[in-house]
């Protein structure tokens, strides 16, 4: 089962609700490491800890993560889940629903009597070799590029109130490591080899996960290992790969599938709008490439096409060209793969989320939402429902109101100003949109 066949996602609600009202099996069978600063989580929505905190034979069993199942059995909601009770609550599937129906978790048994606060061997692990990145996007931070703590070193915060992406916040941690220390890829890669029969999905992020020489390591050790049929492996990437290391990749995704090494392969390049925006939000994006590379792939390579576009107030106006553009890719290429796009809301920073803008932007989701809605498919091949209800989830936030909003649209135009001075950009003319912010600066709306 998955949240692509009928009914998916209200067996996994019912599913779920027999063990409490509250249950997420994501906390028992995933891991996130990243591998180069030492750190772990549960959830891509719980914080980083580090690795030493870890208490059992696992590598995401920590003292809080043992804390916040306790909870899940009872039916409490921990703080850290927060996202998915926000979506629920509006009546669109979370996180917790979506991840839940998917094979790799939904094909085992939990059963409350048998269940304890302890991990369970994860089923799904998200990989983070390394920060090194080339890219800026406006979302990011130190931790997970090394452009950004390169330029942050130069130049300082962000002057937003407070000063956002302060590099002396991560300093004198391990974030800023390229490479995981020696001592700490031995121990992950013994426990790697030992856990990986229990794998469905392997994910490799970053940083950019083409830049680390660990990615290419990681494919060699699964074409050692013979056979995983059942195992899914996702890749996301910025696609801003120059051609030598793009074409070494598109090998490995022949060999990997040829051989039955593992049974699927999703590429997930991350791409909020098109045009001028998107290359503005992901500062060194050049969008030439990017389309140069995802044509290869979808007509040179295997696996699936997933884009992972996260929302903002900057891309939403660039959003409706990026799904037509998108189509256009898929009329050009085979219609044995999933070519879609997967929208989730930024977190951070608040002075990003959709929340700013003012309910007239809502025309422009309905145009995009319209558009989608006409391209929905039952195949394999094209949009499903629940792409359509995730972008649903994300423009449903467009004209929120909440405490704090003034300062962050102030905060906006600071972070906006900032880019433009150190970077050469031109805001006002990237998103005419925007104009609006002036006169909430001015006090006149």
């Amino acid at each position: 089962m998955d949240f692509r066949q009928n009914n998916a996602i209200s067996q996994t609600r019912d599913r779920l609700a027999t063990l409490s009202s509250t249950f997420c099996p994501v906390k028992w069978r995933h891991a996130t490491i990243h591998l180069a600063s030492g750190h772990v989580k549960s959830c891509c929505h719980s914080p980083l800890r580090p690795i030493e905190n870890i208490i059992g034979a696992e590598f995401h069993d920590t003292n809080i993560d043992r804390q916040e199942r306790k909870d899940l059995l009872a039916g409490n909601k921990p703080s850290s889940c927060q996202t998915c009770w926000d979506i629920e609550d509006q009546g669109h599937i979370s996180d917790r629903l979506a991840w839940s129906s998917m094979p790799w978790i939904y094909n085992h048994p939990y059963k409350k009597e048998t269940l304890t606060d302890s991990a369970l061997k994860p089923t799904w692990i998200e990989l983070n070799f390394s920060s090194k990145c080339n890219l800026k996007c406006a979302y990011c931070s130190p931790n997970n590029s090394t452009s950004w703590a390169a330029e942050l070193k130069k130049y300082g915060p962000i002057p937003t109130v407070p000063v956002h992406n302060d590099l002396s916040v991560v300093s004198n941690s391990e974030y800023l490591n390229e490479r995981p220390k020696p001592e700490m890829a031995e121990r992950f890669w013994a426990w790697f080899e030992s856990t990986v029969p229990d794998f469905g999905l392997i994910k490799l992020t970053g940083g950019e996960p083409f830049l680390c020489e660990e990615t290419f390591e990681l494919f060699d050790r699964l074409l050692a290992g013979g056979k995983h049929e059942k195992l899914e492996l996702a890749i996301n990437t910025n696609m801003m790969t120059e051609p030598k290391i793009w074409d070494r990749f598109i090998e490995y995704s022949h060999k990997l599938l040829d051989s039955q090494t593992i049974g699927a392969l999703y590429l997930h390049p991350s791409l909020d709008a098109w045009g001028a925006r998107a290359e503005f939000i992901r500062f060194g994006l050049n969008l030439e490439t990017f389309e140069k590379n995802a044509l290869k792939f979808l007509k040179e390579g295997q696996g699936h096409f997933l884009i992972t576009a996260t929302a903002t107030c900057l891309s939403l106006c660039g959003t409706l060209e990026l799904y037509e553009k998108l189509v256009d890719w898929m009329q050009q290429t085979s219609k044995s793969r999933w070519i879609s796009i997967v929208q989730n809301p930024v977190h951070s920073p608040a002075w990003l989320s959709l929340r700013l803008l003012p309910d007239f932007f809502k025309s422009e989701s309905q145009k995009i939402e319209a558009f989608v809605s006409r391209h929905l498919t039952s195949d394999i091949y094209g949009f499903h429902d629940l792409d359509l209800d995730r972008l649903k989830a994300v423009t449903r936030m467009i004209g929120q109101d909440y405490e704090g909003k003034s300062g962050d649209r102030d905060n906006l135009l600071r972070f906006m100003n900032h880019h433009d001075k150190i970077r050469g950009t031109d805001f006002k003319k990237t998103f005419p949109e925007l104009e609006f912010l002036k006169d909430y600066a001015n006090g006149r709306s």
